[in-house]
């Protein structure tokens, strides 16, 4: 069954193995613009930032010196903003 959540249509009754909603791509520049908002608001929570503050303080030379992309653990924080 599909429906409209957050601006773009998921099929709800089939479940991702992440325990996620699997979705369909947004069709239009509104829908993804809107989508990219919300991921921005998200990201830019303090909570998040705090995060990932503690990830960078954990991080090696190597991981600094990358500019802190490539992050333990920041993949993991980041899917907490996108579903």
């Amino acid at each position: 069954q599909m429906h409209e959540s957050n601006g773009y249509w998921t099929l709800s009754s089939k479940k991702a193995t992440n325990g996620g909603v699997l979705g369909i791509k947004p069709r239009t520049k509104f829908t993804v613009a809107k989508l990219l908002r919300k991921q921005l608001a998200g990201f830019s929570t303090p909570g998040f930032q705090h995060a990932i503050v503690k990830l960078k303080r954990k991080a090696d030379l190597e991981q600094a010196c990358d500019g802190y992309y490539h992050l333990s653990g920041r993949a993991d924080l980041a899917l907490t903003v996108q579903r």
